[in-house]
C-alpha cells in the first residue's frame, strides 16, 4: 500500500482523506485524472469514499458499480444523481488543547471496568459508535465521582496507526453535565495521544449533533463536513 507524505503545521486542518493516509487506514484505491476513490475508514467501514472533480468521480463510481459513497458535502452538492443519507462532520486538532481544571481526574481504564462503562453508555449515550467488546477499541479513559462512587464520563481510543489518535464514544452522565467533563476528557485525551507520538487527533460526529460540534469548535478542533449517500440507479446506467 502506498502512503503519501502529510505535512502538518500547528493549528492546520488535516482532511479526513489525509488522516486515513496518515493512520494507515486505506485498504483499496481507484484513481483517475481528477478523482480518487478509496476504502478504509477510522471506524472500520469498507464502503467507498470519494474526492475530486465531479465528472471524473462519476466515471470512477460507475466503473465500480458503486451503490453508495461517502463525500465531502461541497462535492456531494455538485454530483448529479447523489442522494444524501447521513451527514457527519470530521474534526481534527494537532496541538494540545488548553489545560482544563479537572484533567488530573481523568485516567486510563482497565478491562475490569468494562461492565461499568457499558452501564454508563446505556444511560448517557445508548447510540455510541463503539462499546466495550468492540475489537476496534484500544482502551478507554474516564472520570470517577466519589459520591456516589462510579464512572461519570468516558471516551474510547480506537485502533489507528501510531502517527494518529482517534476518539470515540465520548459520554457524560446526565447528573454530571454542565461540569465541563466532556471538554476535560477530550483535552486530556488529546494531550496524552500527542505525548505518545501522534501527529494529529481526530473524531467524527453526526451533523445533527450540534452540541458536540459546538464543543469541539470551542476547544479548537477544525471541522470538515461529509455526507454518506446513495447513487441513483438511472444515473449509474447513464453515466459515461
Amino acid at each position: 500500500m502506498r502512503h503519501r507524505a502529510v505535512t502538518l503545521t500547528s493549528g492546520s486542518v488535516l482532511s479526513y482523506r489525509s488522516f486515513c493516509l496518515l493512520a494507515g487506514l486505506e485498504v483499496d484505491r481507484r484513481e483517475a485524472a481528477g478523482a480518487l476513490l478509496w476504502r478504509g475508514s477510522p471506524w472500520g467501514e469498507l464502503g467507498w469514499s470519494g474526492w475530486g472533480e465531479p465528472a471524473a468521480l462519476r466515471r470512477l463510481l460507475n466503473a465500480e458499480g458503486a451503490d453508495g459513497v461517502n463525500l465531502p458535502t461541497d462535492l456531494a452538492e455538485r454530483l448529479a444523481g447523489f442522494r444524501p443519507q447521513t451527514g457527519w462532520t470530521w474534526h481534527t486538532v494537532d496541538a494540545p488543547l488548553s489545560l482544563r481544571p479537572r484533567e488530573a481526574e481523568v485516567h486510563w481504564l482497565e478491562r475490569s471496568d468494562e461492565s461499568e462503562i457499558t452501564a454508563l453508555l446505556q444511560v448517557a449515550f445508548p447510540d455510541a459508535e463503539a462499546k466495550p467488546g468492540d475489537p476496534r477499541i484500544a482502551r478507554w479513559c474516564g472520570v470517577r465521582a466519589s459520591a456516589p462512587p462510579g464512572l461519570v464520563a468516558v471516551a474510547a481510543a480506537l485502533w489507528v496507526g501510531p502517527s494518529a489518535g482517534l476518539l470515540s464514544s465520548l459520554a457524560v452522565h446526565s447528573t454530571h453535565r454542565r461540569e465541563g467533563l466532556g471538554a476535560t476528557v477530550t483535552a486530556w485525551f488529546v494531550r496524552r495521544l500527542l505525548q505518545q507520538g501522534a501527529e494529529v487527533v481526530g473524531l467524527g460526529a453526526y451533523a445533527t449533533n450540534t452540541h458536540a460540534r459546538a464543543l469541539y469548535a470551542h476547544l479548537g478542533f477544525a471541522e470538515e463536513s461529509w455526507v454518506w449517500g446513495t447513487l441513483d440507479r438511472a444515473w449509474r446506467q447513464s453515466s459515461p
